[in-house]
């Protein structure tokens, strides 16, 4: 469940030591609605998330693909059932975490998750 501040939620490998939310290794959308894709930033091509909603992210580790949706929705025409139109692509073949980052330390206050699916996973994956 997203909250307030400049968080950032997606993948990391397990080779990231920074605690920087933009590290090399780091895929990941910010709550403003920018992305991450292997530590570089820019100022599109996400999904912006506040107080209340429910983020969901569909990982194909073998394709390097990655969607995020919101409250039971997929962002744009993705569809990670088909494997089509994914949101970011990553480097295959590292072994990958879930990551929630923010920018600063008062941000890590806020951050809830929770294990309880809500949605469906799309048809192929499996929740974790």
């Amino acid at each position: 469940q997203a909250t307030t501040g400049n968080l950032y939620i997606g993948i990391d490998s397990s080779t990231v030591t920074s605690t920087s939310p933009n590290a090399s290794g780091i895929w990941s959308f910010r709550s403003n609605g920018s992305t991450v894709t292997d530590g570089a930033y820019s100022a599109s091509g996400g999904l912006s998330f506040a107080t209340g909603d429910r983020v969901m992210l569909a990982m194909d580790l073998g394709n390097g693909k990655l969607w995020i949706g919101k409250n039971g929705t997929w962002l744009g025409t993705g569809n990670p059932q088909a494997g089509t139109n994914q949101n970011l692509t990553f480097t295959t073949g590292l072994n990958y975490r879930i990551c929630v980052r923010t920018e600063t330390q008062a941000d890590a206050d806020v951050v809830t998750i929770q294990n309880t699916l809500l949605y469906p996973a799309p048809h192929g994956f499996e929740h974790f």
